[in-house]
């Protein structure tokens, strides 16, 4: 990803950088008129993919952000280089992440933080708007100290999400259902995300990190799937209020409160056990006046003290009869670090002791195994190399007419070493130094071997021993891969894995003593082993 400088904006001007997120960085800037300070979210990038999923965000904040617990966008355009930005009120304070692991909060201030947030929660699924990413480092904190959601980057419309669709989850903060690909996001999701971000105010740590433990992304994964919640383990924590958040972090959805609602109810009992002033849940309900964004008949007020005062329609999100299940990402990153496409083998490693149901062990199938949303991607591409067209990385003088009608590059034929790996691991880093050698033939087969292999950066911890192979074609710089025999051993952190390896097509270059292949985000290099500058059948 390109970098780039602070963009010029008309009517604004630059004081500093104040953060930096995935795909964007965070600027604090003074508007000339009228004079104020903002943040502005600028994007990393010219994608024009990103800049939807900016423009998203901002439709959805401004429809959300007259809420008093929500963050305020006030414009959004596209800089002169052709980057999205979105302009939002500053609020200077530090995010709840922040100060609370600095400093855990009183049980009184963070019942009135839950149930302010449990407000905009709430008013955001009256909206249809699935939240997805709740956590403290996404609560920021104004100048009055009154709690503002905001970075819903990666919201969805509750009315149109799928089960199958592919999206970004915080590991500490998002449920075994969304862990294990059974949900891409629902209201009980939310929930669980939102008691997760109480449970950090009480303690400073995350619900299921292990103080002087392991706390890597596949031990807190297994201990998300397979503990119990833990107390807080503060004596001023009421019993009532460590038995609602054990029910908010309920492994089974059913069990948690049914919506962010029920769950603000719960912390207002609570108060009122306490004897603590009570929190206001302020929501949306039905009225003469109109929304400022969406211009529908709503007012904001008051929630009463009853679930039968102010009456919710939960959005569930179930699955579709024929949806195909997917493995998310997130787990792979934990387990395996998300290795893509067939020739990096292991796509949809899996911990079968991660498993959030019982379910009869099966070999994930292609559709399980690619990283693409489209179900296309995620099968072997069907071979265009019938014809006697030479392929991309072959020149007209080198194109063979092998007598066994093989459908592979001849520039492959030979073994491989491993020059370079990369791939980008969302919320990980990036995986480096996966070395492997791989061995084509003539005949069209590939055998990919590993030797007590241990990558780098995001796949720290993996070891990788045995051997897969394939049957191959090639066409126009393309490679497709059918899975022949899978002998490949992997562990993580000690634990075994169990691999399905991968079957996505890639891209491919070969020219002499040197090969790449590329494809949905992995970068691989690799250099002749036998010494011969090109080798045909």
């Amino acid at each position: 990803m390109a970098t780039y400088p602070p963009p010029e904006i008309p009517g604004l001007s630059l004081v500093q950088r104040i953060g930096s997120g995935g795909f964007a960085d965070v600027y604090l800037y003074r508007q000339e008129l009228p004079r104020m300070l903002v943040a502005v979210k600028v994007l990393r990038s010219t994608d024009p993919s990103l800049g939807s999923n900016l423009v998203d965000e901002a439709n959805t904040l401004a429809e959300l952000s007259e809420h008093p617990y929500i963050v305020t966008v006030l414009r959004a355009g596209t800089t002169d280089d052709g980057r999205a930005y979105l302009v939002m009120a500053y609020l200077p304070r530090p995010n709840l992440s922040q100060s609370a692991r600095d400093q855990p909060m009183s049980v009184a201030e963070t019942l009135r933080t839950g149930v302010q947030l449990a407000s905009a929660v709430e008013t955001a699924h009256r909206a249809g708007v699935l939240h997805r990413d709740i956590k403290p480092a996404n609560v920021l904190v104004s100048s009055y100290g009154h709690p503002a959601l905001a970075d819903f980057g990666v919201a969805g419309r509750a009315a149109t999400a799928q089960d199958d669709t592919e999206v970004g989850v915080s590991l500490a903060w998002a449920p075994p259902e969304v862990l294990q690909g059974h949900s891409s996001g629902s209201v009980r999701a939310d929930v669980y995300s939102l008691t997760a971000t109480l449970f950090y105010l009480l303690t400073g740590h995350t619900p299921f990190e292990a103080s002087g433990g392991d706390n890597s992304d596949t031990a807190l994964t297994v201990r998300t799937l397979h503990e119990p919640p833990r107390a807080t383990g503060r004596d001023d924590v009421p019993a009532s209020l460590e038995r609602l958040l054990r029910r908010g972090l309920a492994k089974d959805p059913s069990i948690r409160p049914e919506s962010a609602l029920a769950l603000g109810l719960e912390l207002q009992r609570v108060e009122a056990e306490m004897r603590l002033p009570r929190t206001e849940l302020v929501v949306l309900d039905e009225h003469e006046d109109l929304h400022t964004a969406t211009g529908s008949p709503t007012t904001v007020r008051a929630a009463g003290g009853s679930s039968a005062a102010t009456p919710v329609q939960p959005v569930a999100l179930g699955r579709p009869a024929h949806t195909t299940r997917r493995w998310p990402w997130v787990l792979l990153a934990a387990a395996a670090a998300s290795l893509l496409a067939a020739g990096a083998v292991v796509a949809a490693l899996l911990l079968d002791s991660l498993r959030f149901t019982e379910e009869p062990a099966a070999a994930p199938s292609s559709a399980q195994t690619g990283s693409s949303s489209s179900p296309s991607a995620a099968s072997p591409e069907p071979s265009a190399s019938q014809s006697s067209e030479p392929s991309a990385s072959q020149s007209s003088e080198e194109t063979p007419d092998p007598a066994n009608g093989s459908e592979i590059d001849p520039c492959l034929v030979g073994s491989w070493e491993t020059v370079r790996h990369e791939e980008p691991v969302p919320l990980v880093g990036t995986l480096t130094d996966l070395q492997r050698t791989m061995d084509f033939t003539a005949d069209g087969r590939l055998t990919i071997s590993y030797d007590d292999a241990r990558p780098k950066g995001a796949g720290s911890g993996m070891v990788f021993d045995g051997t897969v192979v394939y049957e191959i074609t090639t066409s126009d710089g393309r490679m497709s891969f059918d899975l022949i025999e899978d002998d490949l051993d992997v562990t993580a952190s000690g634990m075994p894995v169990a691999a399905g390896p991968g079957t996505s097509a890639v891209d491919y270059t070969c020219e002499g003593d040197t090969f790449t292949e590329s494809g949905n985000g992995m970068d691989a290099e690799y250099r002749r082993a036998d010494g011969a500058s090109l080798r045909t059948p």
